[in-house]
């Protein structure tokens, strides 16, 4: 399973702390993760590149807080590409133009947004899991009335 994080960089003075608190969260559960790579220095945005990455993550974790433009545009991506979304932002933040903006999860602190990422990576894991076993039962169903 792999996670493709969506959140603000350089206009963020928590993004590092918001990093770790979710870095943490998900390498204990040993899932696949791909944050922002962004330099401030020269930022480029390697369009074709971040289309491969979210085509290939299992679902996408967008963070709105702070309200930036980049994080919506690739937002706009992801949902463009039919990915499954879950969108996350600190306490306070207006939420704009963005699919599902009526089900963001509100944190109020590190721990807050790192226990929502825990259980959701456990929940998207467990259905992983069903589906697979679903799917093995009617494989083995479809066989057997071939016989």
């Amino acid at each position: 399973m792999k996670i493709h994080i969506i959140m603000p960089v350089g206009a963020d003075p928590n993004y590092k702390l918001k990093k770790q608190a979710i870095e943490t969260s998900v390498s204990t559960i040993g899932i696949i993760y791909h944050f922002p790579d962004y330099c401030q220095i020269q930022p480029v945005f390697d369009l074709q590149e971040t289309l491969k990455d979210l085509e290939s993550s299992s679902f996408v974790l967008a963070d709105l807080s702070q309200e930036r433009p980049s994080c919506y545009y690739e937002l706009g991506l992801a949902q463009a590409v039919g990915k499954k979304i879950f969108l996350v932002a600190e306490e306070g933040t207006p939420i704009h133009q963005a699919c599902d903006r009526e089900h963001v999860n509100f944190y109020r602190n590190l721990k807050e947004l790192g226990t929502f990422v825990s259980d959701l990576i456990k929940t998207e894991l467990h259905k992983k899991k069903l589906t697979s076993r679903l799917q093995r039962r009617k494989k083995a169903a479809r066989l057997k009335r071939r016989l």
